[in-house]
């Protein structure tokens, strides 16, 4: 299984950012690159799936989606977590059920 730093989920993670055209998917803000920790307009990219329960969705594209630090912080809180469990079928219903995965592969 792919780790956090391994160059697949790098490329998944990039992948995604292009696709979502570089804009958080909650709330629209346009996230651009910079370094990480120090810029709060870095995108964050989360897994719909959780990474830790679901290790072979880590580089399916269709798994990731772009967000603004701010709507990152959120969907991790109680607050957000509607929006996760919405996140978290769509994703098991695309990617599982669904048609041939859209993964980065070695």
């Amino acid at each position: 299984m792919p780790t956090r730093d391994s160059w697949t989920v790098k490329l998944a993670k990039k992948l995604c950012s292009r696709r979502d055209k570089r804009r958080c998917q909650l709330c629209g803000k346009s996230v651009r690159g910079g370094k990480k920790k120090q810029n709060k307009s870095y995108p964050r990219i989360h897994h719909k799936a959780p990474w830790s329960k679901y290790p072979e969705l880590r580089t399916d594209v269709r798994n990731l989606v772009t967000l603004c630090v701010e709507c990152h912080e959120w969907i991790h809180t109680e607050a957000g977590r509607e929006q996760r469990h919405k996140w978290l079928r769509e994703a098991l219903a695309e990617c599982v059920v669904g048609t041939k995965p859209r993964m980065v592969t070695p």
